[in-house]
């Protein structure tokens, strides 16, 4: 008589549990402590979709070529919203980013036709910066269906790599899912359609099941996987190249773990130069007075870094991030850094405050107005520790999240 697999495997584990020393002769040691969990469950439903290469690598990049394609191609000549490839690319390099090692590459005749090149950071980059790109060029109000599908997109987006999601914003990400779906097809025709757009369907229901997707994406795993390939060029080993990367990586933890600070939580300041304490604007050494509680000497040295590490986190003077969010409809409030200073063994964001007026949807950004008064912050009292995109579009200042707070 035939054995199914699952009997046949129930079979091994009896044999094991018979006599041990049948592991080797059925390749099994135990049983599985998920067996329990996945007893009368369809093990292909367990596992998540990846949103780095189906939205990151097949979504964004066929949104935004047919975007830019529509505006760089479709426009008649004598159109003044059609725009040319130079044009693209010199607004490109004039975007200041947040995280500068993501800007995206040059964009290519090529790449407006068929194919958004680059990594997935890459891409992702330029999906975010695509109001800057093309406000500057064109009137992105003439292009309404077209640009609605952008918008669409970038909403659905904000909800799917968010690090946390309440269960009524599962049900919003599925309607607004729907609503991209069936703008990109009237706009672009079905034959636009891959199977990674059919895949968002299910995207609600996997967060329900395994939380947010971001958090089983596969962008830490290519990350890592970037030190191996660059590992493998410069070590110019052809013989036993499998052994060298783990003998150089194993060898690169034991030093990381064998420093003193590689689980210390606290501050770690490599370049750190000291400044008088008179030196700060008069008014900014009023505010600080007041929360260090403490005298200091106008003469007194303080620490000034550009960087501040602290628990893994990085503040960097000139940014923007979320210092609080109020309301019940969770409207942010920005900082922007000016200065880090210690003082007194406190350190310290001093900057300004950005407010919110309203939103601009056609941006998808806030337009905000900066407080006169300077702000002092703890840094691990931050809302946020990742940078927000800080522009200026038509004489007013936008403030664009990356994503869902």
């Amino acid at each position: 008589m035939q054995l199914r697999n699952a009997d046949m495997h129930d079979y091994h584990l009896q044999g094991v549990k018979v006599n041990p020393k049948n592991t080797g002769v059925y390749g099994v040691c135990k049983c599985c402590a998920f067996a329990d969990v996945l007893h009368a469950r369809d093990v292909l439903q367990l596992f998540p979709h990846d949103i780095m290469h189906d939205v990151l690598e097949g979504v964004v990049p066929v949104t935004v070529q047919l975007v830019l394609h529509h505006f760089a191609y479709e426009a008649s000549p004598n159109n003044p919203n059609c725009v040319s490839l130079s044009d693209l690319n010199s607004a490109i390099d004039s975007c200041t980013l947040s995280n500068p090692t993501n800007r995206p590459n040059h964009l290519t005749q090529l790449s407006l036709r068929s194919k958004i090149g680059g990594s997935a950071s890459h891409k992702f980059e330029l999906f975010l910066m695509l109001p800057r790109i093309l406000a500057s060029l064109v009137d992105l109000s003439l292009s309404a269906n077209v640009w609605n599908v952008y918008l669409l997109l970038r909403e659905v987006c904000d909800l799917l790599f968010a690090p946390i999601l309440q269960r009524d914003q599962v049900a919003g990400l599925k309607r607004l899912i729907a609503q991209f779906l069936a703008a990109f097809m009237d706009v672009f025709g079905i034959n636009k359609i891959t199977p990674k757009f059919r895949y968002m369907i299910h995207y609600p229901h996997q967060i329900t099941r395994t939380g947010p997707l971001r958090n089983v994406w596969c962008m830490h795993f290519e990350s890592k996987h970037q030190y191996f390939k660059k590992l493998a060029v410069i070590s110019n080993n052809h013989k036993n190249l499998t052994f060298t990367l783990a003998k150089r990586h194993q060898m690169k933890l034991y030093w990381e773990l064998c420093s003193t600070d590689s689980l210390d939580s606290q501050a770690i300041e490599r370049t750190c130069k000291m400044h008088r304490f008179s030196d700060l604007p008069g008014d900014l050494q009023t505010v600080i007075l007041n929360i260090a509680n403490v005298f200091i000497d106008s003469d007194e040295q303080v620490a000034a870094v550009k960087i501040h590490r602290h628990d893994n986190c990085k503040p960097v003077c000139g940014k923007v991030y979320v210092a609080d969010v109020v309301g019940e409809e969770m409207v942010p409030v920005f900082c922007l850094v000016k200065y880090i200073r210690c003082v007194h063994s406190m350190w310290m964001l001093c900057g300004r405050l950005l407010f919110p007026d309203y939103f601009e949807r056609k941006y998808h950004a806030f337009c905000v107005q900066i407080n006169g008064d300077w702000s002092v912050a703890r840094p691990q009292y931050l809302h946020d520790y990742s940078a927000v995109d800080f522009f200026q579009l038509e004489n007013r200042l936008y403030v664009s999240m990356r994503t869902q707070l």
